[in-house]
């Protein structure tokens, strides 16, 4: 298993309660990590890094200079001038159907899922070391369509070519760039969707018979960003088998837009 010892990891989306980049940003830091727990709530960030002993520090996705500063911070206040590892945990959760899109709808989710990664890429380029990784998080729902998920689903889907074409253009360099495509996991984001309704009916396109967890998440995280793994330009899901079944049918749709107007 990989020693994550004194290694500098920024973790974007760290700061929602319960959510999967809390969730790795622990797992880093009980590993030996000098983690820095970065989000939009400068409480909730602080809160965690005291918590893990770490270092917080504000970041809007939407916003280039925020993502900058960041990557600037965790490598000279943390790092000896360079960062090894970036997972970005961040995003937002869009749900409409196609014929109710607009563009203002449109604009908002690009902001923050696909822009804000681009850029995120772009500037942890310039501080990851040779051997550096940085680690993407999109969804299932990228390559498999989901009615309803309009907004979110193209954007993820977009995301995970620019996670490609950063893995050529940084190769050289010795950094690796990867993406993790994780089921629908109950966090404060998809939180609407924690029903019996849900579970049933995600059950029901999985071969192994539930629901992703965010343990199952976290365990796939530490492979991907480990020394052992010699990966890169590549996304990995984290589905329990869901994207080797059929996608998910119109009629299916009512368990998302309901549960998202609750």
């Amino acid at each position: 298993m990989s020693d994550f010892k004194d290694k500098v990891a920024v973790v974007i989306g760290a700061t929602s309660t319960g959510g999967m980049g809390e969730a790795v940003a622990r797992d880093l830091a009980a590993r030996g990590a000098r983690v820095v727990v970065a989000g939009r709530c400068k409480e909730s960030a602080e809160a965690l890094a005291q918590q893990i002993g770490g270092r917080a520090c504000v970041c809007d996705l939407g916003d280039e200079a925020s993502i900058e500063a960041l990557m600037r911070h965790a490598a000279t206040k943390v790092g000896n001038g360079a960062i090894d590892i970036v997972v970005n945990a961040g995003g937002q959760a869009f749900a409409a159907m196609m014929a109710d899109v607009d563009a203002a709808v449109l604009m908002q989710s690009a902001r923050i899922n696909l822009v804000g990664p681009v850029l995120a890429m772009k500037h942890a380029g310039k501080y990851l070391r040779q051997g550096g990784v940085f680690l993407q998080f999109t969804s299932i729902s990228a390559r498999q369509p989901t009615p309803a998920t309009t907004p979110y689903s193209i954007f993820k889907s977009a995301v995970e070519q620019a996670i490609r074409i950063a893995a050529l253009e940084f190769g050289a360099k010795g950094i690796r760039y990867l993406g993790i495509a994780p089921g629908i996991v109950i966090t404060p984001m998809t939180e609407f969707l924690d029903n019996d309704f849900t579970r049933r009916v995600i059950a029901g396109v999985t071969p192994l018979g539930r629901m992703v967890t965010t343990a199952d998440v976290v365990a796939a995280v530490r492979f991907l960003i480990g020394e052992e793994c010699f990966e890169t330009g590549h996304i990995f899901p984290v589905t329990g088998g869901a994207m080797i079944t059929r996608a998910l049918l119109p009629q299916h749709r009512v368990w998302i837009v309901a549960s998202a107007v609750a």
